[in-house]
C-alpha cells in the first residue's frame, strides 16, 4: 500500500514538472516567435512613426463594410520608416474600433485595434484604401490603417503584443530590426514637462 502510495506520489511529481517545463518552454517559444512576427511586420509595413493622439472622429466608411470607424489625428514626434513620404506634424489612422450610432456606443463585434485620444503609440501604418479615408485635414496626405501599435504607459515598461521592452531594450530591438529614428521633433523645456 505504501509503495503503491510512493508511486503515485513520484509519477504526480514528474506529471507537474514535465508540465511546468513544459509551459516554461511554450513561454520560451512564443516570446521568440512573436519576436519574429514584430521583425515581419517591421520589414512589411511602409510607415512606422512615434506620435501622440490628439483628436478622433468617428464616421461610416464608403459602402459601410467596416461598421463604424474611427479617424484619429496622431501628432508625429519621431519617424522610424517612411520619411520623407511623412513629416513630422500630424496624420489620420482609420480603426474599426466603433463609435457612437443613434445615442449608444456601438462596438465591432470582433477584437480589433483600439486607439485613445491623448494616448501615445508607435504606430505600424500602410495606405488606407478609398473606403476608408477620412476628410480630417492633416500634414500628410496619407490616411492610413495600422497593425497592432506599441502603447506607452507612464512609468511602464513599452508595450507590443504580449511583449514588454524598456526604452532601451525596445529601441536596440529597432536597431537590430534595422531601424534608427529618421526624423524626430525637437522638443522644448515646457513639452518634456507636459509629458
Amino acid at each position: 500500500m505504501i509503495m503503491k502510495t510512493v508511486k503515485k506520489a513520484v509519477l504526480a511529481i514528474l506529471f507537474i514538472y514535465s508540465c511546468v517545463l513544459g509551459y516554461s518552454q511554450q513561454i520560451h517559444r512564443s516570446d521568440s516567435s512573436e519576436k519574429a512576427f514584430h521583425q515581419r511586420i517591421i520589414a512589411r509595413v511602409p510607415y512606422i512613426f512615434e506620435g501622440k493622439v490628439i483628436k478622433q472622429e468617428y464616421f461610416h466608411g464608403a459602402g459601410d463594410r467596416y461598421g463604424i470607424l474611427t479617424c484619429s489625428l496622431v501628432q508625429i514626434t519621431k519617424i522610424y520608416k517612411g520619411s520623407p513620404k511623412i513629416v513630422l506634424g500630424t496624420i489620420c489612422v482609420v480603426t474599426a474600433q466603433g463609435g457612437p450610432e443613434n445615442g449608444f456606443m456601438v462596438y465591432p463585434s470582433e477584437a480589433t485595434i483600439t486607439l485613445y485620444q491623448g494616448s501615445r503609440y508607435i504606430i505600424f501604418g500602410t495606405p488606407a484604401d478609398s473606403t476608408r479615408r477620412h476628410s480630417m485635414p492633416s500634414d500628410n496626405n496619407t490616411t492610413l490603417t495600422i497593425d497592432e501599435p506599441v502603447v506607452f504607459t507612464p512609468h511602464n515598461p513599452i508595450t507590443w503584443g504580449q511583449s514588454q521592452y524598456s526604452t532601451t531594450g525596445f529601441d536596440s530591438f529597432f536597431k537590430d530590426c534595422g531601424l534608427t529614428v529618421q526624423v524626430e521633433m525637437k522638443q522644448t523645456p515646457t513639452d518634456s514637462i507636459k509629458h
